[in-house]
């Protein structure tokens, strides 16, 4: 997903789609494409609407990333499961994997695949525990998993869990079913909500790996602290010629 705005991290994204920031150099989602690859998912589809050009001409066919891109293209903002929709074209009736595209994580994905499966869930969401929950989409689940209530952005000492939705899923073909075409439509405030309702199996998959949305601008200079002091364990280009330095 890579669609979005990136209006909270202006003015850095007055020139450059959210998506491509640079983290130690490195252009989000080719970090994102980067853990992908390193699991052997080969094909990607990136669904975009502001500053397309930028992000094709980057990655172009994926090639040279070891993967294979296709690109779906946005005249206005369909939103998360409207853009999803949209390029629904491109998947089969195995499981899909939806990542967000302006996100770091070290989030398993494989672990997530196999619980997902191992639950035969319709829908499964990573979550991640945060200190302070009230900045994010909370997520609570019961004893063996199963999503069964969400809070947005609570007040911290009224929040019901400290696990938020991190925007990776994963999900099974019948879930376009329940997302409408050529309308903007959101996982979180819509979709999400009619599985609950539905009593349909959504389940939420428990990570303590890194991750980081990158939502606002101190929290994208935390994400470079953490990953020049190791906190995150991801590649930095270059030579570390002290802690924390990096030339090249």
């Amino acid at each position: 997903m890579a669609a979005g705005l990136g209006t909270r991290l202006y003015p850095i994204t007055k020139d450059i789609p959210k998506c491509m920031i640079p983290i130690a150099n490195i252009p989000v989602m080719e970090r994102v494409i980067q853990s992908l690859e390193a699991i052997g998912i080969r094909h990607i589809i990136i669904n975009l609407y502001w500053m397309k050009d930028y992000v094709k001409d980057y990655f172009g066919s994926g090639e040279k990333f070891g993967v294979k891109i296709a690109y779906s293209e946005e005249e206005s903002l369909l939103g998360t499961a409207g853009g999803v929709k949209k390029a629904s074209w491109f998947f089969n009736n195995e499981t899909t994997i939806v990542v967000s595209g302006d996100g770091i994580s070290s989030i398993n994905i494989s672990e997530l695949i196999e619980f997902h499966q191992n639950n035969n869930a319709l829908a499964t969401i990573a979550l991640s525990p945060v200190s302070d929950p009230s900045q994010y989409g909370v997520v609570v689940s019961d004893e063996i998993s199963r999503i069964k209530e969400f809070q947005e952005k609570p007040k911290k000492e009224e929040a019901k869990s400290n696990l938020v939705n991190t925007g990776i899923y994963a999900f099974e073909r019948r879930l376009f079913d329940f997302i409408p075409d050529n309308t903007e439509y959101d996982f979180g405030h819509q979709l999400f909500p009619l599985l609950l309702e539905k009593r349909l199996p959504f389940y939420g998959y428990y990570s303590e790996g890194y991750w980081n949305d990158i939502g606002t601008l101190s929290v994208y200079i935390q994400a470079q602290i953490d990953i020049l002091m190791r906190r995150a364990n991801f590649p930095i280009p270059g030579n570390e010629t002290r802690s924390g330095i990096f030339v090249g």
